[in-house]
């Protein structure tokens, strides 16, 4: 027997950025669904910096109460390069450990939004009525889906979406904990040092409190076969003072406090995802390199557009019809902000690699972005 439940809005995928679109629309008083394979979320890579602005932005939201307490300030970020203190900044930042903040929001569902565990297997749509079925006999319906899957495409090739590669723009980033071998505390709680040899592959690495652990990142343009991507992970420890050669004597003698993880990035931009009834937003709609720290910004951009601009509206006259969808997609606050994030990729990947984009090739990205025709 199918069950069948009802909402105005129906988000598939309860990481960040469906877990932030529920909120704002449950304040609006917008019923929603939220559906995702499991209860809590895994451990994942995800942990980085959120700047002041993105804290600002979580505040607007309202959410920094569920958000910040999974935080720990970093306060001052001291950046070295080429052995020498650069700068400290002494800025409102956090640590942020995406899986705690997640399975926090999941935890504190505003009265309104269910959250529906099950795999989709079906997805039909029309400017008015859209339904979704999943593995277990579950059948949701609503007014309008809205696909916040992140890098998992299995969703959105149900519907026909499909995502354009831009070969040239790659990341290959390491993250793992860390503690000083002496035992004593770190002498900061935000550490940055770039590369002697720009032109090697490695954008930089950053130390940043996340909670009691002191976490390192390292962003970098390597394809995941590169053998000095391969020995990193294998041994990290050994390989940093090859790349950042006066690391030591800024941090000290390190050892491992958690297992290696490795995340890879390609630049993809959707395609055939203006439709009837659906949304795709946030990673869904367009990669970011976690070296540009703008994924977040893509993120709050998208949620505030959706929740207090497009969806009312659309709710309220009865329909969202590919027209109005498109509009959308191609509002210049969305296009500035996608345009930013991929933008500071280029950017990154000229400075590490030492490869720069003739200036056709990068006029006609820009002119790809603003009229999504990746």
């Amino acid at each position: 027997m199918i069950h069948t439940t009802n909402s105005d809005v129906l988000i598939i995928g309860a990481g960040l950025s469906g877990l932030c679109l529920a909120h704002q629309l449950a304040a609006q008083g917008i019923s929603c669904n939220i559906v995702d394979k499991k209860q809590d979320y895994p451990e994942s890579f995800r942990a980085d910096k959120l700047e002041y602005n993105q804290i600002d932005q979580l505040r607007k939201m309202h959410l920094d109460q569920f958000v910040i307490p999974q935080m720990k300030p970093i306060g001052n970020i001291q950046s070295y390069c080429d052995g020498q203190l650069e700068t400290i900044d002494t800025i409102d930042q956090y640590g942020f450990d995406y899986t705690k903040t997640v399975n926090n929001l999941r935890a504190n569902l505003p009265s309104g939004v269910a959250l529906k565990l099950g795999t989709v297997t079906n997805i039909t749509t029309s400017a008015s009525h859209q339904t979704v079925s999943l593995k277990d006999n579950q059948q949701l319906t609503a007014k309008l889906v809205v696909i916040a899957t992140g890098g998992n495409e299995s969703v959105t090739k149900l519907v026909g979406i499909q995502r354009n590669l831009i070969p040239s723009l790659t990341s290959l980033n390491f993250g793992f904990d860390v503690k000083r071998k002496d035992g004593k505390s770190f002498d900061f709680r935000g550490f940055n040092y770039y590369a002697e040899q720009l032109t090697n592959g490695v954008d930089y690495i950053t130390f940043f409190l996340i909670g009691d652990n002191m976490r390192v990142n390292i962003f970098s343009q390597w394809d995941a076969k590169d053998p000095r991507a391969k020995a990193l992970r294998a041994d990290p420890l050994a390989e940093m003072p090859k790349h950042f050669k006066e690391l030591y004597r800024f941090v000290g003698e390190l050892e491992l406090a958690s297992k290696v993880q490795v995340f890879p990035t390609h630049f993809y931009r959707t395609s055939g995802h203006v439709q009837n009834g659906l949304v795709v937003i946030a990673d869904e709609f367009q990669s970011v390199s976690p070296a540009t720290g703008k994924g977040l910004d893509k993120l709050t951009n998208d949620v505030t557009l959706l929740s207090e601009k497009y969806i009312p509206a659309w709710l309220s006259n009865g329909r969202a019809s590919k027209r109005d969808i498109a509009q959308f997609y191609n509002d210049k606050s969305k296009i500035a902000v996608d345009l930013k994030g991929i933008s500071d990729w280029m950017y990154y990947r000229r400075l590490s690699t030492g490869k720069k984009p003739s200036i056709l090739q990068r006029i006609i990205f820009r002119l790809k972005a603003c009229f999504n025709t990746f």
